[in-house]
């Protein structure tokens, strides 16, 4: 077998795995509601999916004499590969993780939501090292998986295969991924439609905070009102069993752990006077929009001087 005929075969396999891999995730998933053991190999190989995926369209865009270039894992194990030039032309013994996937992107201009990536593997990390099978809801994860694996598809393979998404997984399974991700669309409302119980100083207060909150535990984005005003909020997260009474810095990342640990975020608001936390320059009690380029902490000064002198 030629080169050429071998790196095919790769990518066809490639190809292959990545839809098995998605369709036995999905079917897992089915059988959780009766099985909660086949959460963890559901989030598994719909993630296996979608990683090879991205492996498959990086072979794609090799060099044809380094088919292998941008998969490859850089460790010791390489060293003379790279010296003598001829690294990136033969089959990896080991490939690159999701950090390098995510590098070798990027730096070929294929666009990818890096965040929601993080958040997949770190969850799917979560899940299989950390959490009792039961305490959780992995539908969430399985619909932000299919998020990127449509919007990866629909970019950058779609062309190239000549068929659709549906086509590739068949119809079946493709079905199947939109009803679970309505289920969830619906999950996120009611989420979204408990804040209405919750008078906020500002309505751009309620768009940051439904922008920003995430489950300290699982980073789950299924969080409920509860009870209490702003001030005293009690929250609690839809997807795992931990998150059961979370206060509004919980799930804004800026617990008294986080303060306690020397990540101080507050600061004094030239507007309202309190000593609180800015998201994306709005303070959190007030909702002034704070001017980033403006050095409030030297003009408070100045004009404390200007005062003195008088």
């Amino acid at each position: 077998m030629s080169s050429q005929e071998n790196i095919e075969t790769v990518k066809e396999n490639l190809l292959e795995n990545a839809k098995i891999s998605i369709q036995l995730g999905m079917e897992d998933y089915k059988l959780t509601k009766n099985d909660n053991k086949r959460k963890i190999s559901a989030i598994r190989n719909i993630f296996s999916g979608l990683i090879l995926l991205y492996k498959y369209k990086l072979i794609l865009i090799s060099p044809k004499d380094k088919p292998y270039i941008y998969i490859t894992a850089i460790n010791s194990k390489v060293t003379k590969e790279i010296y003598d030039g001829t690294f990136g032309e033969k089959t990896p013994t080991n490939t690159v993780d999701v950090h390098n996937i995510k590098k070798n992107l990027k730096n070929l201009d294929i666009r990818i939501d890096g965040n929601l990536l993080n958040f997949i593997n770190k969850a799917r990390n979560s899940i299989e090292h950390f959490y009792h099978t039961q305490d959780i809801d992995i539908l969430e994860l399985i619909v932000k998986s299919f998020l990127l694996i449509e919007g990866f598809y629909e970019d950058y393979l779609k062309n190239n295969l000549e068929m659709s998404l549906k086509d590739f997984l068949g119809n079946e399974i493709y079905q199947l991924i939109l009803e679970n991700k309505d289920i969830y669309d619906k999950k996120l409302s009611e989420c979204h439609q408990s804040f209405t119980n919750i008078e906020f100083p500002d309505d751009i207060l309620k768009d940051i905070f439904i922008k920003n909150i995430e489950c300290p535990y699982c980073l789950s984005h299924l969080i409920k009102y509860q009870s209490g005003d702003y001030e005293n909020l009690s929250l609690h997260c839809t997807y795992c069993l931990n998150g059961q009474c979370l206060d509004k810095y919980d799930v804004l990342g800026l617990t008294h752990h986080t303060i306690k640990d020397g990540g101080d975020f507050r600061e004094e608001c030239p507007e309202c006077g309190e000593y609180t936390i800015f998201l994306d320059n709005i303070c959190l009690e007030c909702a002034f929009e704070k001017d980033p380029d403006k050095d409030y902490e030297r003009e408070n000064y100045l004009n404390y001087l200007l005062e003195k002198d008088d």
